[in-house]
């Protein structure tokens, strides 16, 4: 080899090797740059996610209390009709005590202060929240279990004579849709 295919050869390898160097820094910074990319857009998901997460949470957040204001509304309601429906029974106790006055008089009074009660457990549901109620019958039925189980056959007692006094209202459309059966009539023979 002479020197000037040496020289011709060197510069060769110089001008591969700038070559190869200029690929390799635009490889490099293309890949910093599709690193720098990669990293925005991730944060530009997460904060997107993170924004969307933040909303749902809010609508589960409102649809929990809008469940939770008609749920307490329900409850008031049902309270206001249980609290009205004890004071009937007392009403109804309170009058068939009268009964008893004239043959069993003592009976009449027992039966009157059963009444009394029944009227202040009316009133109390009328006026207490929930816990509060649940809580003073729990306490009445561990003082007093006795007087507990006698409420509650009494209430079981009048709660199936209100069912059973009470129209039957389900059949009562299925009847009157009935057409009535022509027996024997002017049409018979038609």
């Amino acid at each position: 080899m002479s020197i000037t295919e040496t020289n011709a050869s060197g510069s060769q390898n110089k001008g591969l090797a700038a070559k190869t160097d200029g690929l390799v820094k635009q490889a490099k910074d293309l890949g910093r740059d599709l690193k720098d990319q990669a990293g925005e857009l991730t944060q530009k998901a997460a904060d997107t996610v993170k924004g969307q997460a933040g909303s749902l949470t809010e609508s589960a957040k409102e649809v929990a209390s809008d469940a939770g204001q008609k749920l307490r509304e329900s409850v008031s309601i049902q309270k206001a009709a249980g609290a009205d429906y004890v004071g009937n029974v007392a009403n109804i106790i309170r009058r068939s005590a009268y009964e008893f006055d004239t043959e069993i008089p003592q009976a009449g009074h027992y039966i009157r202060k059963a009444a009394a009660q029944l009227e202040n457990v009316s009133e109390a549901m009328r006026n207490k929240n929930m816990s509060e109620i649940v809580g003073n019958v729990q306490d009445f039925a561990r003082k007093q279990p006795t007087a507990f189980f006698g409420a509650a056959v009494l209430l079981g007692f009048a709660a199936v004579r209100f069912f059973k006094s009470a129209p039957d209202h389900a059949n009562a459309p299925a009847e009157t849709a009935k057409p009535a059966a022509n027996v024997g009539g002017a049409t018979a023979g038609l």
